[in-house]
């Protein structure tokens, strides 16, 4: 069984409509012909106002598609790298910020439950990042919410006890830290590489799966918007530490992309992971 819908009482005169119109459904049986579901007799719309309406459409289109995409919001001026350089300014988290000792220069200041700056463990005994994803995640998530209302980022001490696997942070979000923010050079390739480590709680045999992100942004509204994410996964992880990258191209299916930055998380399983020696870098690729 079909349906029609019905608009009767109705009259367009140039836009304007002359009576209150009235909807309905009315159904249709299979055996009806075409005409039936085009009921003309009970809508009459004015020659002029269709052709008007079809020659302005058709102008409005073609204007638009002869339009180049507006320009970011305030997007900053564009960079060139030079290769093989970090752009990371503190990758082997080796320098305390200016402002605050207690944390290293160059990373978002990490939030004190999932994120800590150590500076024993690292490669040679150096400094470098633990990822800690065993908190409850409904405490990670009141710490996240504080820190997003009044910037508190004191370390917790308190923690909730853990209640099981799946009830982690590394079950949803995962321990995660951030760089600072990094021009992009355009049409440029880059190198994302880092030293890793972990080791699992429940099971010696299962790590966190430790993810190196890079993420790419534009401005748009007066905030920036992610559109470019690529990441590399670093399986079969040791309590000794492996070298792990991947090769990325922030503006080659996404030109608009200005500004990136990295993003290390440890997923589930439940562990720990060390994270040093992080390096973003230009490359100039070999031809195959």
């Amino acid at each position: 069984m079909n349906y029609e819908l019905r608009i009767t009482n109705c009259e367009l005169n140039f836009g304007s409509v002359s009576r209150k119109p009235r909807f309905g459904i009315h159904r249709v049986s299979d055996a009806e012909t075409l005409t039936r579901f085009i009921p003309w007799k009970h809508l009459r719309v004015s020659f002029h106002v269709l052709l008007c309406s079809v020659l302005l459409t058709f102008a409005v289109e073609s204007a638009s598609a002869q339009q180049s995409p507006p320009p970011d919001d305030d997007a900053p001026e564009q960079v060139v790298h030079e290769v093989g350089v970090n752009l990371l300014s503190n990758g082997d988290f080796e320098s305390a910020d200016d402002e605050d000792d207690e944390r290293p220069a160059g990373w978002v200041p990490f939030d004190g439950i999932t994120a800590f700056w150590d500076r024993e463990n690292g490669v040679d005994d150096s400094g470098c990042v633990l990822l800690d994803n065993t908190p409850e995640k409904d405490q990670v998530y009141e710490v996240w919410e504080r820190l997003r209302l009044d910037g508190d980022r004191e370390q917790v001490t308190d923690l909730v006890p853990r209640q099981g696997t799946y009830s982690t942070i590394a079950s949803t979000y995962g321990a995660l830290c951030w760089s600072e923010y990094v021009g992009v050079e355009p049409d440029a390739t880059y190198k994302l590489s880092a030293d890793v480590k972990a080791v699992g709680v429940d099971d010696p045999e299962k790590q966190p799966l430790v993810m190196l992100w890079l993420k790419g942004y534009i401005q748009h509204r007066g905030r920036l918007r992610v559109i470019y994410k690529g990441r590399k996964e670093c399986h079969d992880l040791t309590d000794e530490f492996q070298n792990f990258s991947r090769i990325y191209h922030p503006t080659k299916q996404t030109p608009r992309v200005h500004t990136m930055r990295v993003m290390l998380v440890a997923y589930f399983p439940v562990g720990y992971a060390w994270v040093d020696n992080v390096v973003l870098e230009k490359i100039i690729e070999e031809e195959e």
